[in-house]
């Protein structure tokens, strides 16, 4: 689980050193899908209770509406889940659910979700993950430092500048000089580390501090102008303009013609709408033991400086210790009935396509 390497990929980590191999993301699947007693409404419905959500004092209507929904699925499906007629409510609808995921599990991989909310009180739903492939997506930010610092780079600085700004201020991708996010968190940590290793030894901190001044105020130097709306308006006119002069230009312009294309078609939406933590169990999040996305899709600094062999170790150490990831969900509601499956992940396949090639493009640009 590493990226934007030096073979010029984005690459999967091993399932050794990343700490969530096929059979363990299973099993972090299957948590999703296990309830006991009433615990499946708290598993999906954030602080459940008839204060917040008065619709949950209306034990008939919950119900009514779970075993249509049910119905639908089953319909769509074909199967009949195990109904317990001697069971009150919630156990009635626990024992039902876990018996039509089981019956699930043996045609589909789909996982099935009870949701709250957008017009549902308690209707069954079908998940499909999108599958980020234990990726790391982290995007480096000093190739577009130092072409915006060069005058012979002018122009593919600029059209690579709106690449960056589609995706900060579209998308939210994190970013490392900015506090509260996960890479601003690595970077603070290594600093405090390599301080202390050189405590005695004031020549080699004042040179590492001196590289953290710079990444710093680099970082934020930059970040002025990727968070400025004019450099996502100027998108389309910097694209038209655009004349490549090398081959690592013209990559940059298929680049850039890919984000703009998804911009245009979905000019507001941001992979990180379709991260629902609402499906997940409740401890994965509550115990921090989840992977959230600015943990895998963020901006750093540089991908050749001296912090990177650290910077990596650091990450997949840490990462090692979760269960399971946040990723991005289709999902399908049964409150109706439904002539066949559909969950759409063009979206989420066109994004991280598109990161993929910005990694090999920055690389290019990096080394032309």
């Amino acid at each position: 689980m590493e990226t934007l390497s030096a073979n010029r990929r984005i690459r999967n980590r091993s399932k050794q050193s990343a700490g969530l191999g096929t059979d363990q993301k299973r099993q972090a699947q299957r948590r999703t899908t296990q309830f006991c007693g009433s615990d499946f409404l708290r598993a999906h419905f954030p602080r459940l209770n008839s204060a917040v959500y008065p619709g949950l004092q209306n034990t008939s209507l919950v119900e009514r509406e779970f075993f249509n929904s049910l119905s639908n699925l089953e319909k769509l499906y074909g199967f009949l889940a195990d109904r317990d007629e001697g069971l009150s409510y919630p156990q009635n609808m626990t024992s039902t659910f876990q018996s039509a995921t089981g019956q699930m599990a043996k045609i589909s991989n789909l996982k099935l979700a009870i949701m709250r909310g957008e017009g549902h009180t308690a209707t069954v739903a079908t998940v499909k993950d999108f599958d980020t492939r234990t990726t790391l997506y982290y995007i480096p930010v000093e190739p577009l430092f130092d072409m915006l610092n060069d005058n012979s780079k002018v122009e593919p600085a600029e059209l690579l500048l709106s690449i960056f700004a589609y995706l900060y201020q579209v998308h939210h991708v994190a970013y490392y000089a900015e506090k509260g996010n996960y890479m601003h968190y690595i970077y603070k940590t290594l600093e405090d580390w390599i301080l202390a290793d050189f405590e005695e030894d004031s020549e080699q901190a004042d040179a590492h501090l001196e590289h953290f001044a710079y990444l710093n105020h680099s970082g934020n130097e930059l970040l002025e102008k990727i968070s400025d709306p004019a450099q996502l308006k100027l998108f389309s006119s910097r694209l038209s303009a655009f004349k490549p002069q090398t081959k690592a230009e013209n990559e940059l312009l298929e680049t850039a013609k890919q984000a703009f294309d998804l911009f245009s078609k979905y000019p507001s939406r941001s992979v990180l709408e379709a991260v629902r933590y609402d499906i997940l169990p409740r401890e994965a999040y509550e115990d921090n033991q989840c992977i959230s996305p600015d943990q895998y899709i963020s901006f750093y600094w540089s991908n050749e400086d001296s912090l990177y062999d650290e910077l990596w170790q650091t990450i997949n150490e840490q990462l090692a210790e979760y269960c399971m990831i946040a990723e991005p969900s289709a999902l399908q509601y049964f409150d109706k009935p439904q002539k066949k499956e559909h969950h759409n992940h063009d979206f989420e396949i066109r994004f991280f396509d598109l990161l993929n090639r910005l990694a090999d493009t920055l690389t290019d640009l990096n080394h032309e």
